[in-house]
């Protein structure tokens, strides 16, 4: 298992909060994450999730073939990748931004996003807007 503590949207060059509102700090806050993540042998996707395959033969032959042809271009994947991240908070200084919040996030997080909790708080450090912190299988 991997904890993630509580990612901001700063720069990783500059180590500022990223400008440009909710929005692109919840990128940046994402963006820093799936590098901690990385940098810890996890990540954001499961690549190692099972998956079941369809192999279909080939199509138009007259006859059956002594040996079954299969090949890999009719190939069907039933099961989308899910993501490593089991658990995500997020701290949000105004709620009435989640909706933004959310927009992003879905789009880290496209199919069975995590189980997520989301606050609002007084205040974040260095004048954030958003903080996210997630566990993840390793």
């Amino acid at each position: 298992m991997v904890f993630v503590s509580g990612c901001l949207g700063m720069d990783p060059t500059t180590k500022k909060i990223v400008e440009g509102g909710v929005v692109t700090e919840t990128r940046r806050v994402l963006e820093n994450m799936k590098a901690v993540l990385e940098s810890a042998g996890s990540s954001l996707v499961n690549t190692n999730t099972w998956a079941f395959f369809v192999y279909l033969p080939f199509w138009g032959m007259s006859k059956i073939p002594p040996k079954p042809a299969y090949t890999h271009s009719r190939v069907k994947h039933l099961f989308p990748q899910q993501s490593k991240v089991v658990k995500t908070t997020i701290l949000l200084k105004d709620i009435e931004s989640f909706g933004e919040v959310n927009y992003i996030y879905a789009q880290y997080f496209p199919s069975e996003p995590p189980a997520r909790a989301t606050y609002a708080v007084a205040a974040l450090p260095l004048g954030g807007l958003v903080e996210i912190e997630c566990i993840a299988l390793a």
